[in-house]
């Protein structure tokens, strides 16, 4: 009787082959050289130099726009007024003529204009201080540097001086102290010489324009 059985499983096999190192390749990745950079730099400040340079010109020719559309709103809501049957002192008989009023004389300012309500229509702004309702400051470099009134051309007011006013129920224009078809407000930037031109008509209308 056999105690221990001699069938024993057979061994693995035993690899004898070499072993292989595994080898890796790197690769260089390049950036920007010293020149690429010094040439991308270089384009850099020529566009800010050059944005830089235009931006005071920019700069007045908005602000010579902006002007010209600030007057232009101020005469349509004078208009709106003087049509709208607004009341000049809250109560419900006294319904005066809005208008407009610009004195460039060397006592004037060619840098505001009045906001006026005429309460002794159609006499015009008058010069009186109890008709002003709002004076406007003219800012950014611009000034009012000529007052037209034109037909079929147009020529300097000699006085120097601008009144018209809108009166009750009318959206046409009064001029006063001159017969005219419209007439035309000059601005002027004061440091490029650009210019615009806002212009009442007769009819009501208001324009601004680049021409004379």
């Amino acid at each position: 009787m056999k105690l221990f059985s001699t069938n024993y499983p057979p061994r693995p096999a035993i690899r004898t082959g070499k072993l292989q190192a595994t080898s890796y390749k790197l690769e260089a990745v390049f950036g920007f050289s010293l020149i690429e950079m010094l040439v991308v730099i270089s384009i850099f400040l020529i566009m800010t130099l050059v944005v830089l340079s235009n931006m005071p010109a920019f700069r007045d020719k908005t602000a010579l726009q902006l002007v010209a559309q600030e007057i232009s709103v101020t005469i349509r809501q004078a208009q709106i007024y003087g049509i709208g049957t607004r009341s000049s002192s809250g109560g419900t008989t006294n319904f005066p003529s809005y208008g407009l009023y610009f004195d460039i004389t060397p006592s004037g300012d060619r840098r505001s204009f009045i906001l006026y309500a005429d309460k002794n229509s159609p006499a015009g702004f008058g010069g009186d201080s109890a008709n002003v309702i709002e004076r406007f400051v003219v800012r950014g470099g611009v000034d009012i540097t000529n007052l037209y009134a034109c037909d079929s051309s147009c020529s300097s007011i000699s006085s120097n001086l601008l009144d018209f006013s809108f009166q009750r129920f009318y959206p046409d224009a009064e001029f006063t102290g001159i017969t005219a078809s419209s007439v035309k407000v000059e601005l002027q930037s004061a440091r490029t010489g650009d210019k615009k031109f806002v212009e009442v008509r007769k009819s009501g209308q208001i324009l601004v324009t680049d021409n004379l």
